[in-house]
């Protein structure tokens, strides 16, 4: 999917989850083709309020993907869409009404996964690009952040 893929099938899943968009926060590669680091991504990659997880998780309507040692857990909601549990206490950033984490809060998850034991080196090749792709971007400060205090 390409960034205007990614903004409609975004849009559709608001539909299907009948969630409001700062309920549902995109991450990992659909982050990074929404603020233009990469240009495509094969899935949508989405973060939502833990008791809507919870609630689809025990309908039995979708494969559970259980977490790994510093992964959380997600569920495989369409063939294109994993969901996972959204963190309120990380920065996001709206782009054309499209929420997604920050390009801070994206460095510091590809930071963490580059160094993840077991990773492909072909991961960890894609992931040390995006670093120095997120690294430029948030030096530029083109974006601003919500961030939830508690």
């Amino acid at each position: 999917m390409d960034k205007a893929a990614v903004i409609e099938r975004y849009r559709a899943l608001l539909n299907e989850l009948d969630e409001p968009a700062r309920n549902v926060v995109l991450s990992s590669g659909s982050a990074l083709v929404l603020l233009g680091v990469r240009m495509t991504t094969a899935d949508l990659d989405a973060d939502i309020p833990e008791n809507l997880f919870r609630l689809y998780e025990r309908s039995g309507k979708f494969t559970v993907l259980e977490a790994t040692e510093g992964l959380s857990k997600q569920l495989k909601f369409e063939p294109d869409v994993d969901l996972s549990v959204l963190d309120t206490d990380r920065g996001v950033c709206c782009i054309g009404g499209v929420w997604a984490y920050s390009p801070s809060e994206l460095l510091a998850q590809k930071r963490y996964l580059s160094t993840f034991p077991g990773r492909s080196e072909g991961k960890r090749a894609a992931d040390l690009l995006d670093i120095i792709a997120l690294e430029t971007l948030v030096k530029e400060q083109k974006h601003s952040a919500r961030v939830n205090m508690a």
